[in-house]
């Protein structure tokens, strides 16, 4: 069963009052089913570590299952350490994607650059219309940063209903998916 929350109340029970200058219209995080991927993405995108540098340089790392250090990352590591917590290894299924596409491919980096990993989650059928103001946990934003051709940004909207990414500061939940410009937004099916 699916339980609609106002932000404004939701933080397990407790009621938390807020104002924030970005919020243009009420938002409303959705609560999925306790076992759903959604749900399951989003704990695990809230477990992360928050200590971690924005380091952006390529790396070269193992295939499959590979990783840069825990300490260092970008926005689209969010994603991806979110998803290997579900069981999802996006550096594989990304390059797997790409190759099926006959795109070229480095098995390092694709999955660490958000329209790869965008193409990924649209052959997946996970591409929904932005919500007016309702996300649901576990949604995936692609931001532009800067407007609609601005730069590219990617976070998971967690639990309290903002979004976890990872701009330069470390890992952390400190902006409402509005905050920037919404350029597409992704959800797990079950």
């Amino acid at each position: 069963m699916n339980i609609l929350l106002p932000l404004k109340a939701f933080a397990f029970g407790c009621c938390l009052s807020f104002t924030s200058s970005v919020l243009t219209q009420t938002q409303t995080v959705e609560l999925a089913d306790s076992a759903s991927q959604a749900f399951l993405l989003a704990v695990e995108a809230e477990n992360l570590p928050s200590n971690v540098r924005y380091v952006s340089h390529f790396q070269k790392i193992e295939y499959p299952g590979g990783d840069i250090p825990a300490d260092q990352g970008v926005c689209t590591d969010v994603i991806i350490r979110a998803f290997r917590g579900i069981g999802i290894d996006l550096q594989v299924k990304v390059h797997e994607h790409r190759k099926s596409k006959g795109l070229k491919t480095e098995k390092s980096i694709d999955h660490r650059r958000v329209p790869n990993q965008a193409a990924y989650f649209k052959s997946e059928n996970m591409e929904i219309p932005i919500p007016e103001g309702q996300y649901k946990a576990g949604d995936i934003i692609w931001w532009k940063i800067g407007g609609p051709d601005g730069a590219n940004h990617i976070g998971i909207v967690v639990r309290n209903g903002k979004v976890l990414h990872n701009i330069g500061h470390g890992v952390w939940a400190d902006v409402y998916p509005d905050y920037y410009h919404v350029h597409k937004v992704y959800r797990l099916s079950s």
